[in-house]
């Protein structure tokens, strides 16, 4: 047995080398007349599954490492008959993360109180919902966006887009990618979506590039139609526009999921996936927790300080935004290099967080939302 590992998934090397030829290749070495012979791959969004890489090969199961599986040729597998599998909600908690620090630099920018802000989150699925939880964390009123979910749920958590559009102060996108179908995605936030935005919203999006049609975003920030947006994810990916890259308040490198704990539990789902459907004699990828004597700690005075302040200092110390988007904003044609060099960041979950002075249960309450261990004193 043949398989073929991108050999940017962290994590996974040497698990399968007792049963099996293993080779790990570039994401751009993962091509037609290198992948013929293998039997199984373990991939990345940047790996293209489609007719060119997979018409002659005998690949029989596709394995990605990613929330997202638009890379993945469905119809194609499917007429092939081969099996495939995403690792939904790996990294939820790292889009949370980076969403919130997105929104925390915002309001501290716009001298925002997040308290009296809405927040409008279009696709309430595995990451949508902890963004969901987060920012209620931080005291502000959330919309929720989800057709498909709204189809299951009647309960009137949801409403219609151009509602959510017309009273959120923020709007973060959180929907895969699709073409077809009853809700397709492809250019979703195009002219006439954000013609209807809230004056003066701010727009975020860290789900995929082609979720907006850029030429409308960059009309709507030219003419001020939108105050600000954060960008994660591009268009064309990696040769992104470099106009929208300098338009935007933050502009980082496809990196919100990229926490230490999102890449274990990707490399996990995907590894897993092919143990069991090969039911090779190997025992299971496991993730573990941050031992508590590697939590990190964090100090801070929370004596006559208010929610979002603490909350700002506690989540800079663990992950500074504005540091990863000067990055691509002073070099935006080193958009790959620098996502294949990141440096993982780790999550709330993983510091310990004392707070100095601190009697408010809510503070505290809120603080445990967001992921941090709480050592109050």
């Amino acid at each position: 047995m043949k398989i073929i590992i991108d050999k940017d998934i962290p994590f996974i090397r040497g698990l399968f080398e007792p049963c099996a030829e293993t080779l790990y290749l570039p994401c751009a070495e993962i091509v037609s007349k290198n992948v013929k012979d293998a039997d199984a791959l373990i991939i990345r969004t940047r790996t293209q599954c489609n007719r060119e890489l997979l018409a002659d090969s005998k690949v029989s199961f596709i394995a990605s490492a990613t929330i997202g599986y638009d890379h993945i040729d469905v119809e194609l597998c499917r007429e092939k008959g081969i099996a495939w599998n995403n690792a939904p909600g790996c990294n939820a908690r790292a889009v949370s993360q980076y969403v919130i620090s997105a929104l925390l630099h915002i309001a501290e920018t716009r001298s925002h109180n997040l308290k009296e802000k809405f927040l409008g989150i279009v696709g309430a699925g595995a990451v949508g919902s902890q963004v969901e939880l987060a920012a209620q964390a931080l005291g502000m009123s959330v919309i929720l966006n989800d057709p498909p979910l709204e189809q299951n749920n009647r309960s009137g958590k949801y409403t219609n887009l151009d509602t959510l559009l017309k009273n959120a102060d923020y709007v973060s996108l959180h929907v895969p990618l699709t073409s077809s179908g009853a809700y397709p995605t492809r250019h979703l936030a195009g002219f006439d979506f954000f013609d209807k935005l809230k004056s003066g919203a701010i727009f975020i999006n860290s789900s995929r590039g082609e979720i907006v049609d850029e030429s409308a975003l960059k009309y709507a920030l030219k003419s001020k139609r939108t105050d600000g947006a954060v960008l994660d994810v591009w268009q064309g990916e990696p040769s992104i526009d470099q106009e929208l890259v300098k338009l935007v308040d933050l502009a980082t490198f496809h990196i919100a999921g990229y926490s230490v704990q999102g890449k274990m539990n990707a490399a996990a789902m995907a590894a897993n996936s092919v143990i069991e459907h090969f039911n090779l004699p190997l025992k299971s990828l496991e993730t573990t927790s941050l031992q508590a004597s590697e939590h990190r700690e964090i100090n801070i005075n929370a004596r006559n300080n208010s929610l979002q302040n603490i909350i700002t200092s506690a989540m800079l110390a663990t992950y500074e935004i504005e540091r990863d988007s000067a990055l691509l904003k002073n070099s935006p044609s080193a958009f790959e290099q620098l996502r294949n060099t990141y440096n993982y960041r780790h999550e709330p979950a993983s510091y310990s967080l004392k707070l100095n002075g601190c009697n408010d249960d809510s503070l505290i309450e809120s603080l445990k939302k967001l992921g941090f261990i709480l050592n109050a004193n």
